[in-house]
């Protein structure tokens, strides 16, 4: 049985077909090259000019409102520009299908490379002369001549107008720097306020004579302050907040304390004022507030009071009823010094004991609420020179 050979000639029309496919991409590959090369630079200058024209935006936006960290936007927008153009460039650049249809329009080949690609798998004779003519077209030509890749004199001109304005945007005097200057320098007072305020939140909440409740809300009212201080924007801001934290204080101070403090003083100074030493030592001790102290005097006045005649415990009886009069707008305080003038008279040393202790409550009520007035005090004179440093 014979076996049928395929002719010559057609084993001839595939070499023939792949060698011209083959060439074909050889010979576009470096104009490919060329243009993905004019591409890339010409999208990046681009980039740049466009990078440049915002930064440009961005400077000119600067001097009309206070901008400080306009210059690094410029520069930082200017840079993502250049390098996002140069990025797409790379990207995007072209294939050899798209390489063979710009290479027809540059050199105006007539579709001849653009058809010889699509048709490069193609067998047929015609198919296979339609490629040996583009290729010998495309010979003809050279792809560091035909496309070039100088910059237009438009983007010459458009780039020379945009780096001067830049150049006078950078180097004329800004008007806002004088704001700007203002601005950090009121940002440095309110920095140095916000520090000394944490100094006072540090030694106010230390004070061991003040109520725990009391201590907690001054530092919640001054961490306030300093929130509000840290997003001032302009001098009013400050002084508001500073003002609204003074008037927060003042709520916290009890209405009759100034009253009490005053029946207080006067009840000290008239037991201070009495021949009797025990009696002095417990009006000079009431005015210090000195708790241990008072506890002695008070001690040494019962022992005291055991020895004396009953016209003696009189004359001290009176004494010390002259001070709780005194202290007549200080309840507690009155109410303990006439309980104690009256067990002196009586000379009942249990009745003289239970209004020892009472005295001492009270003094102790009051060394208290005297703190706490002071601690209010200390913070309101503390802010009111904050204020006044700000101002």
């Amino acid at each position: 049985m014979a076996t049928l050979a395929p002719p010559g000639n057609v084993k001839a029309k595939f070499v023939t077909s792949n060698t011209n496919s083959e060439q074909l991409a050889t010979a576009l590959r470096p104009w490919r090259r060329r243009l993905a090369l004019q591409q890339a630079l010409s999208w990046t200058g681009r980039g740049i000019i466009s990078g440049l024209i915002l930064a440009c935006l961005l400077l000119l936006v600067s001097r009309l409102t206070p901008w400080v960290t306009a210059p690094r936007w410029a520069i930082g927008i200017g840079i993502a520009c250049s390098l996002f153009a140069f990025s797409a460039a790379i990207w995007y650049r072209p294939s050899l299908a798209r390489a063979a249809r710009l290479v027809d329009a540059r050199l105006s080949l007539h579709d001849r490379m653009s058809t010889a690609w699509e048709m490069r798998k193609e067998t047929a004779p015609l198919y296979g002369l339609q490629r040996e003519d583009a290729l010998k077209q495309l010979s003809q030509h050279v792809p560091s001549t035909a496309i070039s890749v100088r910059p237009r004199r438009s983007s010459l001109v458009t780039s020379g107008i945009v780096v001067v304005a830049l150049a006078l945007l950078v180097l004329l005097p800004n008007p806002m720097t004088a704001v700007l200057q203002q601005q950090a320098a009121f940002q440095v007072r309110i920095a140095k306020q916000i520090v000394a305020i944490e100094h006072l939140r540090t030694s106010l909440a230390h004070l061991t004579n003040t109520s725990a409740q009391q201590r907690a809300q001054i530092d919640q009212i001054l961490r306030d302050l300093e929130t509000k201080l840290q997003n001032a924007h302009n001098e009013t801001e400050p002084q508001q907040a500073i003002a609204e934290a003074q008037a927060r204080l003042n709520q916290l101070r009890d209405p009759q304390a100034n009253n009490q403090a005053q029946a207080h003083a006067n009840a000290s100074s008239s037991l201070e004022s009495s021949s009797n030493a025990s009696l002095s030592a417990v009006g000079q001790a009431l005015a210090t507030n000195d708790s241990k102290r008072l506890s002695n005097a008070l001690q040494n006045l019962a022992s005291q009071v055991s020895h004396m005649t009953p016209a003696q415990r009189a004359q001290l009886a009176q004494q010390m009823e002259n001070a709780a009069n005194q202290a007549n707008q200080n309840p507690k305080l009155r109410a303990a010094l006439h309980q104690l003038a009256k067990a002196i008279a009586d000379g009942s040393p249990s009745e003289i004991a239970d209004a020892t202790n009472a005295l001492e409550i009270a003094a102790s009520q009051d060394a208290t609420a005297q703190a706490q007035a002071n601690s209010i005090d200390q913070a309101t004179q503390s802010l009111q020179q904050a204020a006044t440093t700000l101002a």
